[in-house]
């Protein structure tokens, strides 16, 4: 399995092995232990496409309606991001998306300090005061 390239640790020999965590390229037993005893082997965070959600006029807009610029900021706000890393909460908004009762869902969902803090976040990007 020649990977190629030079070994990231000892910068001597050809790569031929990539650390499973972190992806360096290392070259033996050796280099990898070294590598393993520093504290530079993290894994790397996942690349996510952020595609802005697409400019639709909505059918029935009222006051409340959030524009789509506004939406577009959720993707970003490390507080969302961090809440969206919960399994519980995901399982919660996906059971809320395909609902028959919403306002009955919600309703029980907001009882949750996990969803409702969720919320308050939503809320603290979207809002126009800020």
């Amino acid at each position: 399995m020649a990977l190629g390239g030079v070994c990231e640790v000892c910068k001597k020999n050809t790569s031929k092995y990539k650390c499973p965590v972190c992806l360096i390229k290392f070259c033996c037993v050796a280099c990898f232990k070294k590598h393993k005893e520093s504290d530079t082997c993290v894994k790397p965070e996942p690349v996510v496409e952020q595609k802005p959600f697409e400019e639709q006029p909505y059918e029935f807009e009222t006051e409340d309606t959030v524009k789509t610029e506004k939406l577009n900021l959720l993707r970003s706000d490390s507080d969302v991001r961090k809440d969206l890393e919960n399994p519980h909460l995901r399982r919660m908004l996906e059971e809320l998306n395909s609902s028959r009762n919403a306002d009955m869902s919600i309703e029980k969902a907001m009882k949750e300090p996990l969803f409702s803090e969720f919320v308050t976040h939503c809320l603290q990007v979207v809002d126009e005061e800020k």
